[in-house]
């Protein structure tokens, strides 16, 4: 088991306190010098530091030179506190061990040890919070900050992602010069690495980096995927502040999907972009796109969410009639899935005898919606960001009975309860029935969903 040594047996630095003087110096290093040194390596880190080696160095030096001050500091106060008498007869005299001489053992007892200790951890203690606070709580926090931003400032570019992403994980900006880290943001944008360009899109949209979205525009045309991919998203997500940025991507999407230039994977990304603007105006684009089959149907979940997910009322007939002619259209079961899913957001009043017929058409086949999700980047390998979800994993006519419902129709109530009771309906239907007639006694009915001022 560890020992610590008595004061009697340490050694180490005692010599610097034989005297007053001496001890009087030694405080003032000890104290003086970690919150020295924190008052020049905080701002260094970061603000100016680049190589985030240099920066552990850094670290590591600065934590050797505060436990090396610490056990100065805490020699001088001991010295003052217990006297030179203390001083002369057990902190310089050292006193062997003895095991058989009582008088030896009865003077180490008396040496202090668990003062002096204590003291030691005061020492320590204290000069921590002085040196956090003088180098702007660079120590406490320099996994989460000080080495973010100083691999946000490396000239490598894996150095670069992690600091995208560690920057945006801990909110980093919030305590390093946001303005530096959304002008750096700028500059990644326009690095030579595909993966660099494609990182510092996500990032500027989740820091909400107004003055990228310039750069985002352009980015667009990028000869990377992922870039453009990220710069689709980027610009749906700042559309809010910048509403060009949303009419932009509505632009692409007319544009692109007519001449097919647009991969599976690139124009779900554009869709998301558009569903992230969550403006009402760029729902019938999407919606004139499917109706012109320029969407495959492969695309159909995304497109659909991107239309339905601004709340835009006055789509919802479009959308009912690609279920009400989906046996004329064609469809698949996934894409009657998705048209849906969109109904459950934009159902209104007029719906409602519409999705009656599509539940009594469609509940006898029983076809069950997969679960559909998009997966966007993460500041976290270990703790990814929740998936996008699209279309959630139940039967068919299950959303047809949420999209009902939602429409808070008059007889609302007594077409559920007609649900509930037929016996020739499957079992689980007729339990969801029931759960939503729980939904409506346990609470007064919402206001029938209406679509108003519509053009």
């Amino acid at each position: 088991m560890f020992d610590l040594p008595r004061v009697s047996d340490i050694t180490l630095g005692t010599r610097l306190v034989r005297t007053g003087g001496r001890a009087a110096v030694a405080a003032v290093v000890g104290a003086a010098v970690p919150i020295a040194v924190a008052l020049w390596a905080g701002p260094f880190i970061h603000e100016r530091c680049s190589s985030p080696a240099l920066a552990v160095t850094i670290l590591v030096l600065h934590l050797a030179i505060w436990c090396a001050g610490a056990w100065l500091l805490a020699l001088a106060v001991a010295v003052g506190l217990f006297g030179p008498t203390w001083r002369d007869q057990h902190l310089l005299a050292h006193t062997p061990r003895s095991l058989s001489d009582g008088d030896v053992a009865l003077h180490r007892i008396h040496d202090r040890t668990a003062g002096f200790y204590l003291l030691l951890v005061l020492c320590l203690a204290g000069t921590f919070v002085a040196l956090s606070i003088a180098g702007s709580g660079y120590t406490t926090n320099f996994m989460k900050v000080g080495l973010r931003g100083t691999q946000l400032r490396a000239p490598a570019p894996e150095a670069q992602i992690a600091g995208l992403r560690g920057v945006v994980a801990a909110d980093a900006d919030q305590r390093l010069d946001a303005a530096a880290v959304r002008a750096r943001i700028l500059e990644l944008l326009d690095s030579d690495e595909p993966e660099v360009r494609a990182w510092a899109s996500w990032a500027a949209a989740r820091l909400r980096v107004v003055r990228a979205v310039d750069r985002l525009v352009a980015l667009v045309s990028d000869p990377d995927q992922a870039v453009r991919c990220e710069a689709y998203v980027a610009l749906g997500q700042l559309s809010d502040v910048r509403s060009d940025a949303g009419l932009q991507l509505t632009g692409l999407l007319r544009a692109r999907s007519a001449a097919d230039e647009l991969s599976p994977a690139e124009l779900d990304c554009l869709l998301v972009g558009i569903g992230y603007a969550r403006r009402p105006s760029l729902s019938a684009e999407v919606l004139d796109a499917i109706e012109a089959d320029r969407i495959p149907a492969a695309s159909w979940p995304v497109a659909l969410w991107a239309a339905s997910v601004s709340g835009a009322y006055c789509e919802h007939g479009r959308v009912m009639r690609l279920i009400t002619d989906a046996p004329a259209r064609g469809l698949d079961a996934e894409q009657l899935c998705a048209a849906a899913e969109a109904m459950k957001r934009l159902s209104t009043v007029e719906d409602m005898r519409p999705l009656m017929q599509a539940f009594v058409r469609d509940q006898a086949d029983d076809p069950w919606c997969s679960r559909v999700v998009w997966r966007p980047r993460s500041a976290s390998d270990i703790r990814p960001d929740f998936p996008l979800q699209i279309v959630r994993a139940e039967q068919l006519a299950e959303k047809y009975l949420d999209a009902t419902f939602n429409t808070a129709a008059p007889g609302l109530e007594d077409w559920l309860d007609t649900v509930y009771r037929d016996p020739e309906i499957v079992t689980s239907l007729r339990r969801h029935a029931r759960h939503l007639l729980t939904l409506l006694h346990a609470a007064p009915m919402n206001s029938p969903r209406t679509a108003e001022h519509c053009p």
